[in-house]
């Protein structure tokens, strides 16, 4: 254990890009960043396998893994049911790692960490969802509720409640650089305020970068499908733009700390193209269930919702509600399926076997019979190609048990793959099971990577580049180690590279 730190900062930039940070860090765009990395070091943060995009906040806060918080997308399967539900973050199963540094004693401030329910026990502050990238219903958030006013007051109303529009025009697309930047400063100024007082660890994310990096994605990319050069010739790189805000973000706050204080910078789970054979993979796999084990014949009410439940129905049944208030409810049709699409994330697919006993209506039998399905499911997948250019599209298909296993993951996806996403896939074909075209036509045009990174500084952290990789539940037990503080029963463990140890600290 390290002698514990006068001050602990930890940064979070929420689904930054590490590479294009990096890039940065380095020939000067992002001089905070630089200067962190001249006097500290960085490793590479390995994500939650396969369900990285919806897990990475709650593994982090948690620092225990999907299997034992449960939470693996903003839409996840009602376990017994056929059903898909929002989650929100006092879903997931787990105690934020700050609350043994809290029962130690220390107090402790949290704004905007993604993800994360606010902890009433807390000593010191939390502030969750004041401008969080898809927030949960219930928005802003203060514990204690007393601090709520004062808080509210201090941070205003967000500038941008949600990003998730159609940005038309250099003018649109400059105003919402403007507003991202606008809130971020917004953020910092009450952060410093933060950093004025008393407090032994101070947490802060910035969803600024994982808003620009999914809208404005093509803008960056020039060699994106969307791209735009004479729109980007008029806006210039917003994705550029918003991190070098951020990297002002990271000074100010840097400076604020104090030279005796352990800073750490995350950058979450990156951003690249979003490059999905998705909207097609559901149509394709009721195909493939020709060709895979029957299982058991389909129930009665399994076989009604193949008929009932179709996009067409489904296209009236919405209307007749937005209308009346009330529309006919039908058997699901993956009643009568061996195996569908559940919601995972844009970057991996999940995939369900409707099993005999788990699924109400299930055809595959537990045990033998179920793994030779999956087995069969897994070998077809990697047939699938891309419908214009024959290359696979899958880079890996896994069982889910294989990687994720623990008390929390009833409702999991039983098998997941991973797109390649080198290209857009408009199309998916198979050779005995034909071609379904279905184009991803979304606003989002970046998406997430597997992987982040993160830099820490301070007394006691040598300079220079680790060849070191951590995962994601690890970076908890490590801020809580530099307060001279243990996180008991999780899955994460201190860094060692940075919790050797160090000098007493000055401060008593």
């Amino acid at each position: 254990m390290p002698a514990p730190a006068d001050r602990v900062l930890f940064v979070a930039l929420d689904a930054a890009d590490p590479d294009v940070l990096l890039a940065g860090a380095r020939d000067g765009t992002f001089p905070a960043l630089g200067a962190l990395l001249a006097r500290g070091s960085r490793v590479r943060t390995e994500n939650p396998l396969a369900l990285y995009v919806g897990a990475v906040w709650p593994s982090f806060w948690t620092s225990v893994g999907a299997a034992r918080h449960g939470r693996y997308c903003f839409v996840q399967l009602e376990a017994g049911t056929y059903r898909s539900v929002e989650t929100q973050s006092d879903d997931v199963v787990g105690t934020p790692f700050w609350r043994p540094a809290c029962d130690a004693g220390r107090r402790v401030a949290v704004v905007d960490v993604p993800k994360c329910a606010p902890d009433a026990s807390i000593r010191g502050l939390h502030v969750t969802d004041w401008g969080t990238h898809d927030p949960d219903h219930c928005g802003l958030r203060v514990r204690p509720a007393e601090r709520e006013a004062e808080v509210r007051a201090a941070l205003g109303p967000s500038p941008l409640p949600t990003c998730d529009e159609k940005w038309v025009g250099a003018a649109q697309w400059t105003r919402l650089r403007e507003t991202l930047t606008a809130r971020a400063e917004r953020r910092t100024e009450f952060v410093t305020t933060l950093l004025a007082d008393d407090y032994d660890a101070l947490l802060v994310g910035f969803p600024e970068s994982h808003c620009i990096g999914h809208q404005a994605w093509h803008l960056h990319q020039t060699d994106h499908d969307r791209h735009d050069p004479a729109l980007r010739a008029a806006t210039g790189d917003l994705v550029v733009d918003v991190y070098r805000a951020l990297d002002r973000c990271v000074g100010r706050l840097v400076e604020a700390a104090g030279p005796r204080c352990r800073v750490m910078v995350l950058a979450s789970h990156g951003m690249g193209p979003h490059y999905d054979g998705g909207a097609a993979l559901d149509g394709l796999l009721e195909r493939l269930e020709r060709l895979l084990p029957r299982g058991r014949r389909p129930s009665l009410v399994g076989r009604l919702g193949r008929w009932l439940d179709t996009p067409t129905t489904r296209r009236w049944r919405k209307s007749l509600r937005k209308r009346t208030g009330f529309a006919p409810r039908v058997p699901s049709r993956n009643g009568g399926r061996t195996c569908f699409t559940v919601p995972n994330n844009d970057a991996w697919a999940g995939i369900r076997v409707n099993v005999v006993g788990r699924e109400p209506h299930g055809r595959i039998r537990p045990g033998a019979e179920l793994d030779a399905y999956v087995e069969a499911l897994v070998a077809r997948l990697g047939e699938v190609r891309h419908g214009d250019t024959g290359e696979p599209v899958f880079e890996r298909i896994l069982r889910t048990d294989a990687v994720h296993r623990g008390p929390e993951t009833a409702a999991f996806p039983d098998v997941v793959a991973e797109w390649r996403r080198t290209r857009p896939i408009p199309a998916l074909t198979h050779p005995a099971a034909g071609t379904v075209r279905h184009p991803y036509h979304k606003i989002r045009s970046g998406d997430h990577r597997d992987y982040g990174m993160a830099i820490a500084a301070g007394p006691g952290i040598g300079a220079g580049p680790l060849d070191a990789s951590v995962r994601i539940e690890d970076l908890g037990p490590t801020l809580c180690a530099w307060l001279g503080v243990d996180v008991p029963g999780v899955d994460g463990r201190p860094i060692d590279v940075w919790c050797a140890p160090r000098p007493a600290s000055s401060r008593p």
